[in-house]
């Protein structure tokens, strides 16, 4: 099991990747926006299930979590580390925020979808696409 809780420095992968995505290349096309965002953000989903499944099956897994770290930056006379931790109240949190975000983008897609929430003479553009003139930078 302790396979699986090596990969949590990826979770944070799929939606900076989605970012990079939508903000250079994608922000012209709303629906390819969005099903950017929601497929990075369900890929972090799927990522966390057996992290999250491999630190509740785990006894005495909250005694001993898992440290990883990823590089050391030298400040002078110390060293910043950048790295990870997996503990049960973190597991918890990569399940519960990762599965809030994938219902939070699916809902907003929607929403955004018809302006209805904006004034018509403000976003002529907006009513004759039938979007929100921000959605794109939304899901980013």
């Amino acid at each position: 099991m302790e396979g699986f809780l090596n990969l949590a420095w990826l979770l944070p992968i799929p939606p900076f990747l989605a970012f990079v995505a939508i903000i250079l290349f994608l922000n012209r096309n709303k629906t390819v926006s969005a099903l950017t965002a929601i497929g990075s953000v369900l890929v972090s989903f799927v990522l966390g299930w057996p992290i999250a499944f491999a630190v509740f099956t785990t006894p005495h897994f909250g005694e001993h979590p898992l440290y990883g770290e990823l590089f050391t930056i030298p400040t002078g006379t110390t060293d910043l580390m950048v790295g990870y931790q997996v503990d049960p109240a973190n597991a918890l949190m990569i399940f519960m925020v990762t599965f809030l975000l994938v219902m939070i983008f699916v809902y907003s897609s929607g929403y955004m979808t018809f302006p209805s929430h904006l004034n018509k003479e403000d976003y002529p553009q907006a009513y004759a696409q039938n979007k929100d003139p921000r959605y794109s930078r939304f899901m980013a």
